[in-house]
């Protein structure tokens, strides 16, 4: 009786298996597939924001959410829209004033200046 339970039991871990392998041999179901991307679209690279002074991992990623993840996309943003998207994110205490122009900087690759700049902030204000 043992033997009979343990071969039903084979059988039907042998028909799951099978079944999960056909299905994986068909590929996502159409309501799983992924669009494609345009072949003409181009990714931008995210850079690393933190680099800019006053800003941290949580201003970083509520930037990222506004669609600011380049240097170039920052330095392009206004320091009061910037500074009303911290003001709507409870982040008031927080001043973009410099980010603009420290990304700026960035984005040229011009690192010794940026240096020398980030040298005269305190929290990316100027002292």
């Amino acid at each position: 009786m043992v033997w009979l339970i343990l071969i039903v039991v084979f059988i039907i871990l042998l028909l799951l298996l099978w079944l999960w392998l056909k299905g994986r041999e068909e590929g996502p179901a159409p309501s799983e597939a992924q669009p494609a991307a345009a072949p003409a679209e181009v990714t931008e690279t995210a850079d690393d924001l933190q680099k800019i002074e006053g800003i941290g991992p949580k201003i970083a990623e509520l930037l990222a959410g506004a669609g600011i993840t380049t240097y170039a996309k920052l330095a392009a943003t206004r320091v009061d829209e910037l500074n009303n998207l911290l003001k709507d994110a409870g982040l008031s205490m927080a001043q973009a004033e410099t980010w603009p122009e420290q990304a700026k900087l960035a984005s040229e690759g011009r690192w010794e200046e940026l240096e020398k700049l980030q040298e005269e902030l305190k929290g990316g204000r100027r002292e």
